[in-house]
């Protein structure tokens, strides 16, 4: 098994952060999409973006290039992640 892909084009774009202007659309999109499902717009936007920070650390965690799933796993084992989040060993 190998890094997943992010949903942005390239992890390049999600490690700037939620400040930057085409996170910012990307979140929107989100938000927009999520809105034309039926979602609220508010709870859409809240939502999404705990997502999208979430997202933006994995981003900061993956690698660049294609270095071994285990390296990456144990860089991912490094963040707080939220009590939303339940790991399952097989």
């Amino acid at each position: 098994m190998d890094q997943a892909t992010l949903g942005m084009p390239g992890r390049e774009y999600l490690i700037k952060g939620l400040e930057d202007k085409d996170v910012k659309a990307y979140l929107e999109y989100q938000v927009g999409l999520a809105a034309l499902l039926g979602a609220d717009k508010e709870s859409a936007r809240k939502e999404q973006t705990e997502a999208l920070e979430f997202e933006i650390k994995l981003a900061t965690v993956r690698s660049n290039n294609n270095s071994s799933s285990s390296v990456v796993a144990a860089r991912i084992k490094e963040i707080s992640l939220s009590t939303k989040i339940i790991f399952y060993s097989l």
